[in-house]
């Protein structure tokens, strides 16, 4: 049976999750979660199909209790967020409309100070690709572990690139309630309005807003609010990532963007870009300020251009040769192999540094990740710095028998990275030979 066939008669079953074979298609049932998300109308029809995931995950092609523990967290944080508001009378509860998405294009050399409230699109040259190698990379694998890797998306095609968008606004309120419910309202049309692009992850259509506003600023420059605070994938790679914009603005203007005390990457990044340290600001020192112009940053699209790679490679030395072979240990991690001492003794007697990549210094992660030639890891966070790694690299990318997903596959193919992967057993072991085996292939091809 396939995963369509056994959720008949189930609230998943007439959904569009599965593919053509009915497969259920991971990325597209957390599209629809997070789209029930959106409003607290619609929180009892995400409760709904996480309990009927419990009740037959274990029958599924791919397991999904990634999916469970995330959306079950989710819907908690949401319900405490409607409690805390209802209870504390500095504020009131806003619904929301969604800010119009009908975008214009402007140049790279566009005058901002002349540019009304709207959605604005830089224009790119040429013509935008799809781009797909699933099949090259993967045409030896066995018919299980392919069906797998569908489900989990493997097989998704890229963009070229991806539009690069900002929104100018005006009478812009902040709200920042807590760290997931963060986000910029503003006028238009003479209705309060969000950008859907620019928001905390949990919520969209209504937030928190403190009924008292004391402080008002001429102009501001918001970076992209990353999907999660406390992860270092998305503080990289879609908060800094957006101060690729920052030569299209005034020189002086204010940045805000929203830290986390484990990651203070935005103040690290800037630095290096020769941004004076007075303009940044931390958007909870915010709430409830009034903006009379801003910027909206939009995040990225979630796998990557090539442009990620040109924006983060002005950070290393380009000039040298990678030559590091370079195992990530997750000896410290609640996600450790069960044999991951013995996978650090052969690794080290095959020449490999073993890292532990939370004793690094942002410095000493950008140079390592640049100098790295071969690199194995756990699937995790902590693979962004990828990002820092040459054109032409390799990575071992290692799951655990019952999670899979395809989000550095893709994202490594915009680097032409030379990519594998590897299952543990039930048991979270890995299969030293093999690892071997796949090593000696991705070397073989340099």
């Amino acid at each position: 049976m396939n995963d369509k066939e056994v959720l008949s008669g189930t609230v998943l079953y007439e959904l569009d999750i599965f593919d053509q074979r009915g497969i259920l298609k991971v990325g597209r049932l957390n599209g629809l979660l997070r789209a029930f998300l959106k409003s607290n109308a619609s929180f009892s029809k995400a409760e709904e199909i996480i309990e009927t995931l419990k009740r037959y995950n274990g029958s599924l092609t791919v397991l999904v209790d990634e999916t469970i523990r995330q959306y079950t967290s989710k819907l908690e944080n949401v319900k405490s967020f409607i409690e805390q508001v209802e209870n504390d009378s500095r504020y009131e509860m806003i619904d929301f409309e969604i800010a119009t998405k009908q975008t214009k294009k402007v140049p790279f050399y566009f005058n901002f100070k002349k540019c009304h409230p709207g959605l604005y699109e830089l224009k790119h040259k040429g013509k935008n690709q799809l781009m797909s190698s699933f099949d090259e990379d993967f045409q030896d694998v066995d018919l299980q572990l392919r069906n797998k890797l569908l489900s989990a998306g493997f097989d998704g095609e890229m963009k070229l690139f991806r539009p690069e968008r900002f929104r100018i606004v005006k009478d812009a309120k902040v709200h920042a309630f807590s760290k997931d419910v963060t986000t910029v309202s503003f006028q238009e049309k003479g209705v309060r309005c969000i950008d859907e692009n620019f928001r905390g992850r949990t919520l969209v259509k209504f937030n928190a807003s403190l009924i008292e506003q004391s402080q008002t600023m001429e102009t501001a420059l918001f970076l992209p609010l990353q999907s999660a605070i406390n992860n270092y994938y998305h503080n990289l790679s879609e908060t800094v990532f957006g101060l690729r914009l920052l030569k299209l603005f005034p020189a002086d203007i204010p940045i805000v963007y929203r830290g986390a005390k484990r990651f203070e990457v935005v103040p690290f990044y800037a630095e290096k870009l020769g941004v004076d340290p007075q303009r940044l600001i931390p958007i909870e020192t915010l709430e409830g300020v009034r903006v009379k112009k801003a910027v909206l940053i939009h995040k990225d699209g979630f796998f990557w251009t090539k442009a990620h790679y040109e924006f983060f490679r002005q950070f290393i030395d380009q000039e040298v040769m990678p030559f590091r072979k370079v195992y990530i240990s997750r000896n410290n991690s609640k996600r450790a192999l069960t044999n991951e001492n013995e996978i650090e003794h052969v690794l080290e007697a095959h020449g490999f540094d073993i890292i532990y990549a939370e004793r690094l210094t942002f410095e000493e992660q950008v140079k390592l990740f640049s100098e790295t030639e071969l690199l194995v890891s756990g699937h995790g966070a902590g693979l962004a710095n990828i990002l820092f790694m040459q054109s032409g690299t390799k990575l071992i990318e290692i799951f655990h028998e019952h999670f899979l997903k395809s989000d550095y596959y893709q994202r490594s193919v915009h680097n032409q990275m030379g990519y594998q992967l590897m299952m543990t057993d039930k048991t979270g072991k890995l299969n030293v030979s093999e690892l071997l085996e796949k090593m000696a292939l991705l070397l073989k091809e340099s």
